[in-house]
């Protein structure tokens, strides 16, 4: 397939789609700009511009190799979505690879003329050579670089640890040795500055946090209306976080709240959720609050309402706590701002 202006278009809005992704990393100040999490693009050109730098030094690197490696190697995400690296959902890691091989098989089938692009991503996934391991590895260092810059904001915010840090990182910056060096010298800043990471009560998640988050889960959607759930027990551990996916899957009830419950009765082994709390991006439509009171999840928080989202929708006219007081099981419903 001959290369052409619809084609330069094409790809120009496949990058506006990787470019609305948002990654769980709030961005240190700068000049002029508030506090906003990093998208997608941002990181992989931060990526780029590292390796570039950094592989000037090492004559052994293949540079436009890592180049390519780094401007691509999340590229799957616009179908796959971000997932946060230390996230305690067990569903969502497990779906990780699948989510992402599907991710690649699409961007072959929509790209039988960019061979390249999808070559580089399945060579980075395959870490076949040294260049792909030593941009897999410079990937887990740069996000503590902003980490340092915001002086652990982003730890505190998700309640990690300096060991969550080194159990994550630790055996994935070892594929590349000139990475790993740099990663020991990271860890030696990181043992002088115990305050920036969690290791107190003060530092539990509030209702604002939570919700805030399955705020951020409802932008990974490739959905056209994303929805976020986070599903909490009543001691603070996530059972499930997810993403609505009717569209992408082809599947009607894959709303985030079914999905969400799904995957926390696998998490707990049991079909009641006594205790838990759902935080929702959006009002739950009727099949989601039944569902919910089915598994016996004692809270409902949210942000957005059905009616100040689709106002011309006849289901938005649902009154959610008419509809619960006929149930048999009846949660709590609360509507929170988190920009309050």
């Amino acid at each position: 397939m001959k290369s052409s202006l619809q084609r330069v278009i094409d790809l120009q809005t496949l990058l506006l789609k990787f470019n609305h992704l948002e990654r769980t990393l709030l961005l240190p100040k700068v000049v002029g700009r508030p506090d906003r999490n990093e998208t997608d693009t941002e990181h992989s050109y931060s990526l780029a511009m590292a390796a570039w730098y950094l592989a000037k030094d090492l004559p052994h690197l293949d540079a436009n190799k890592c180049l390519r490696y780094a401007l691509v190697h999340d590229l799957q995400e616009i179908y796959a979505g971000d997932t946060f690296a230390y996230d305690k959902s067990q569903a969502v890691h497990s779906s990780k690879t699948d989510r992402e091989t599907q991710g690649i098989a699409r961007l072959k089938e929509q790209w039988p003329d960019f061979t390249e692009m999808t070559e580089a991503i399945e060579g980075y996934e395959r870490r076949k050579d040294p260049e792909s391991r030593f941009v897999y590895a410079l990937d887990k260092l740069m996000p503590m670089i902003i980490n340092y810059l915001s002086e652990g904001v982003n730890y505190h915010n998700h309640g990690i640890t300096l060991e969550d840090v080194k159990h994550i990182k630790a055996k994935k910056v070892a594929v590349s040795p000139e990475i790993e060096a740099l990663y020991q010298e990271m860890i030696a800043i990181f043992e002088a500055h115990p305050e920036y990471f969690a290791n107190n009560e003060a530092d539990k998640m509030s209702d604002e946090d939570y919700l805030e988050r399955a705020v951020y889960l409802s932008k990974q959607s490739v959905d056209t209306v994303g929805c976020g759930v986070v599903i909490v027990d009543k001691n603070g551990e996530v059972l499930a976080e997810t993403y609505n996916s009717q569209e992408m899957d082809g599947i009607a009830v894959h709303h985030a709240e079914i999905k969400a419950i799904m995957a926390a009765n696998r998490k707990t082994g049991s079909r009641k959720l006594k205790g838990a709390t759902a935080y929702c991006s959006c009002e739950p439509c009727a099949m989601c609050l039944a569902a919910l009171s089915y598994a016996k999840v004692e809270r409902i928080i949210f942000r957005d309402r059905m009616l100040d989202l689709f106002p011309d929708d006849p289901q938005s006219q649902l009154d959610p706590h008419a509809f619960i007081a006929g149930l048999n099981f009846k949660p709590q419903l609360r509507q929170l701002d988190t920009a309050s």
